[in-house]
């Protein structure tokens, strides 16, 4: 196993575990998961590290910088079963000169004193707490099972607990919303102080219960006018508060970016582990190899178990996966598949792209400019926050 000691070489990369289970299923969410009141929080993580011990020679020569610990709700994992994972995917990589950032997504409702302390003992050092909303109405709507008043008391609880770096997620463009709900929403979020607010437009779903209730004609979502309204605010609402707006849904204050979603919009690899989870690969040759298990937890348990059984490739980090038990979804991409992804990739920050990287994809540069879509300096192309909003359009004329 690679030696955990700080080292500056290798690629940085981040690792990323799927915890599939929820205490109930929000009407909007498309994610893996499985509604239990009492996950197998042993079992799940065995299966991880068996996972991690089949996949981390294909990792070789990286350096980890980050953990994300997403759902489902990883909040509910018994703080001594994270603590087991966290510690085993930390000695199985060596390490850069800055401390990992450790992330795990929490729900208000799940949120306690004793919780909180158990996670940040683990070695959870950043919290993603899914408010979702701050107006009561927003919240019934979303199917959340908090009040704002248990929001603020999560928020106090995390900083008790030592927390000093918490992420709120928050869901805008919902349909119905009365006017000043969202803007009320976000002054509350204001004075809670997070370092870090993710912000989202909801979209609906197909194989989710909104997604039905849409089809029948009883949820009619916002038009495209009013889910740029509520990205305009947003944006300038955080941003007169002094965040960064760096990411489409992404706002922090100075030096708190989330460094580990920053690698995925930056092109860097990841590995991802438990049911679902995704990964990307940068091979020798160039391509990129992307990679996902199966959403399901019984498929995916079979396929832990048969690639723990199956013999080691030759050479790991230089093969492709080829035929692999556990890889549901498989795919490699060529030279220029990966760049058009940089370009989509990069599109979505303020940092945006070299401009180099749009070699013969240059003449609409004026046109977006004048447009005030993007700007350009210092040789490179930064979407405007309109141009954001309309990302996939910018990657598709710059790409």
């Amino acid at each position: 196993m690679p030696s955990p000691n700080h080292s500056d070489s290798g690629k940085a990369f981040g690792v990323y575990v799927h915890f599939p289970f929820c205490e109930r299923l929000c009407p909007y969410c498309d994610f893996a998961v499985r509604v239990s009141q009492d996950p197998p929080h042993d079992s799940y993580a065995d299966g991880v590290l068996a996972e991690l011990a089949a996949r981390a020679p294909r990792y070789a020569g990286r350096t980890l910088e980050t953990i994300y610990l997403g759902g489902g709700t990883p909040g509910m994992w018994r703080p001594d079963a994270v603590a087991r994972v966290l510690g085993a995917v930390a000695r199985s990589f060596p390490r850069g000169a800055r401390a990992l950032e450790i992330t795990c997504e929490v729900n208000p409702e799940g949120a306690s004193p004793a919780a909180l302390a158990g996670l940040r003992a683990a070695g959870v050092n950043r919290l993603s707490l899914g408010v979702q909303a701050l107006a009561p109405r927003a919240l019934a709507q979303l199917g959340r099972a908090h009040d704002p008043a248990r929001a603020t008391s999560a928020m106090a609880w995390a900083r008790a607990a030592g927390f000093d770096d918490i992420s709120l997620d928050l869901i805008y463009a919902l349909p119905g919303a009365p006017a000043g709900e969202l803007a009320a929403t976000l002054a509350g979020v204001v004075a809670l102080a997070p370092e870090h607010v993710s912000a989202y437009a909801l979209t609906i779903e197909e194989r989710t219960r909104f997604g039905a209730l849409a089809r029948r004609g009883a949820l009619q979502p916002p038009e495209a006018d009013a889910v740029a309204d509520d990205f305009e605010l947003t944006h300038a609402t955080l941003t007169s508060a002094g965040f960064e707006h760096y990411e489409v849904s992404s706002f922090a204050r100075l030096g708190r970016r989330s460094r580990h979603n920053a690698s995925y919009w930056s092109g860097a690899e990841y590995l991802g582990l438990g049911v679902s989870a995704h990964s990307l690969r940068r091979l020798p040759d160039g391509r990129l190899e992307r990679f996902a298990s199966p959403r399901a937890l019984q498929a995916w348990s079979r396929g832990v178990a048969a690639l723990s059984a199956a013999p080691a490739p030759a050479d790991p980090v230089a093969a492709p996966l080829e035929a692999d038990a556990l890889a549901e979804l498989h795919e490699l991409l060529g030279p220029r598949d990966a760049a058009f992804e940089r370009v989509f990739l990069g599109l979505r920050t303020s940092d945006g792209v070299a401009e180099a990287d749009l070699v013969g994809h240059t003449a609409a540069l004026p046109d977006l400019v004048a447009a005030g879509l993007i700007t350009r300096e210092n040789g490179r192309v930064c979407p405007t926050p309109r141009g954001m909003l309309l990302g996939d359009a910018l990657a598709l004329k710059l790409g």
